[in-house]
């Protein structure tokens, strides 16, 4: 074979590489090397073709030897870094992609995978860097810009991964990973209502792309709609049988508003495409608790355990096997290293020393109507913290009678919990649609309530508290705490198993007992959703 001969075959080899006819470019870039053993091009190209068929130590040997020939070749290294990359020697492939830079500093695809590398490691920080060099280098392209959004993001640094997002947005405002990264970034400030326009963008204009309405479905849930979030996780899945989150958020939506036997097939599904997938065994744990059959939901615990959620998972684990045991001693939270799994052991070893027959429940619907046919007599029913309006509208449906919302609707007026800052639970200004019991009354408690009581000065019946702090709940009692009596059922929302709870509506609650002298009986409890229900009784003569 002729020196012309080698420039056509090797041309005819990369065409076909490029075709993905990969077999049939083996074979001729062996021709060339059968010919010329030392052949660069043949022995990088025909690594890369191993590479993608997997054959990653064939290809490895193949790369090692054309880097003996030219070893400064940056395509070369960057092939290289990838195929370490592939056999998961994360510190050769970084090593390797370093030195491929220092021959072509601006090399798009080596600076892209050294960045993707470091996010794969859980370093968003130096990823950020190295994303930052990529786009100042490729000012113009957007997948550098889309990277040091997903990195800054990663890293908590939200408002310059808004920036990175808005600057290609600037150039292509329907960019679908740019207005999914920009709804994210919305969704982790609290800013609910933005990421929810912003990702109904994203799915306008791309109807047919299932990680669009997966993310959309995503803002719908946190803002507690789950029909629609339900809706959109269901058309994620439709669209992309394979994709595992959407049928374990699928899951989550219907746990809320249909049954747990329908959610347990959502997350079945998700655990079928990926075994691996923790939140779906945790999740579906939650769904078949069942206090007088525990098997199914410690064995889905365990299985979360085993996929790398042992803190929680063994949290919740050594919780329920003492339900099955209650003779046994209680569980010592002090063994606990995790702060959250700490606070969920040290929570219920706190309501079994006070109430070891409460009742313990998965939903909250399930909460909120055991509250319900708890309560009896007339009075008023009140809910604090309305947020979009699913927990009013259940309690609602459960009477005739009038049902009273109270909320600002713009958050919490201080931080609270996992950083969660003023502001945070906003709705924009949005008051959400109710029934014609409910009525509104917006505005922060401190203002509302004054007014309201003087207006309506009779006993209260049940209350649902879901505001969270400190204050606001304290605020409550101060107000409201002198129509409470014997009989009054009180829901606390977040009322332990968080990281801090002792501070928050427990305090404001024990502070509320010793001023009134009241007694109570803790009647329910949620491990998952973090709800207690409480009956006030008599006040000690």
């Amino acid at each position: 074979m002729n020196q012309q001969q080698l420039i056509q075959t090797l041309q005819q080899a990369v065409q076909m590489h490029q075709l993905g006819q990969l077999s049939t470019a083996i074979g001729l870039y062996e021709v060339i090397l059968s010919q010329m053993p030392a052949h660069f091009d043949a022995l990088r190209l025909l690594g890369v073709a191993k590479m993608q068929l997997g054959h990653l130590d064939e290809a490895i040997a193949l790369m090692k030897k054309a880097r003996g020939i030219q070893p400064r070749s940056a395509e070369l290294l960057g092939n290289l870094g990838l195929a370490y990359k592939n056999t998961g020697d994360f510190k050769l492939a970084q090593s390797t992609y370093e030195e491929a830079l220092r021959y072509a500093p601006k090399d798009l695809n080596t600076l892209l995978n050294l960045g993707t590398l470091w996010m794969m490691q859980g370093q968003p920080l130096q990823a950020v860097m190295v994303f930052q060099r990529a786009a100042a280098a490729h000012p113009t392209f957007a997948l550098t810009h889309l990277q040091l959004g997903e990195a800054l993001l990663q890293g908590a640094q939200i408002q310059e991964a808004m920036d990175a997002f808005q600057t290609v947005l600037n150039r292509d405002e329907k960019s679908v990973d740019a207005l999914m990264g920009l709804g994210r970034c919305m969704l982790q400030q609290g800013n609910l209502g933005e990421a929810a326009d912003t990702l109904q963008k994203a799915v306008t204009f791309h109807p047919q792309n299932p990680h669009a309405h997966n993310t959309l479905g995503q803002a719908f849930q946190r803002r507690h709609q789950y029909e629609n979030a339900a809706e959109h996780f269901q058309k994620a899945a439709d669209l992309d049988p394979t994709l595992a989150a959407a049928s374990n958020n699928l899951g989550g939506a219907l746990f809320e508003i249909a049954s747990p036997a329908e959610a347990v097939t959502a997350y079945d599904k998700a655990l079928a495409l990926d075994p691996t997938l923790t939140a779906g065994w945790m999740n579906r744990a939650i769904a078949t608790y069942q206090a007088d059959d525990l098997g199914e939901s410690l064995q889905s615990l365990r299985k979360a355990q085993e996929q790398g959620g042992y803190a929680l998972a063994h949290a919740y684990e050594t919780i329920l096997k003492h339900q099955q045991s209650p003779d046994q001693p209680l569980p010592d939270p002090g063994s606990w290293d995790h702060q959250e799994a700490r606070s969920i052991v040290e929570s219920y070893v706190y309501l079994m020393e006070q109430a070891p027959n409460a009742t313990c429940l998965a939903r909250q619907r399930d909460i909120h109507s055991l509250a319900w046919n708890a309560s009896q007599g007339e009075g008023l029913t009140l809910e604090f913290g309305v947020f979009f309006g699913h927990s009013i509208r259940y309690l609602a449906s459960l009477t005739e009678d009038p049902v009273h919302g109270f909320d600002s609707f713009e958050g919490i007026p201080e931080g609270w919990f996992n950083e969660e800052a003023a502001g945070a639970y906003s709705t924009a200004g949005d008051v959400p649609p109710v029934p014609d019991n409910v009525h509104l009354h917006t505005g922060w408690f401190s203002d509302t309530l004054p007014p309201f009581v003087a207006k309506h000065p009779g006993p209260v019946r049940l209350v649902n508290i879901d505001c969270d702090i400190y204050s606001s709940t304290q605020c409550i009692f101060e107000h409201l705490g002198a129509q409470m009596g014997a009989g009054t059922i009180l829901v606390f929302d977040e009322y332990g198993f968080y990281p801090g709870w002792q501070e928050h509506e427990h305090k404001a609650f024990m502070e509320f007992l010793e001023s009134s002298g009241h007694g109570h009986e803790i009647l329910a409890y949620s491990l998952f959703s973090r709800q207690v229900v409480v009956r006030l009784t008599e006040a000690a003569s």
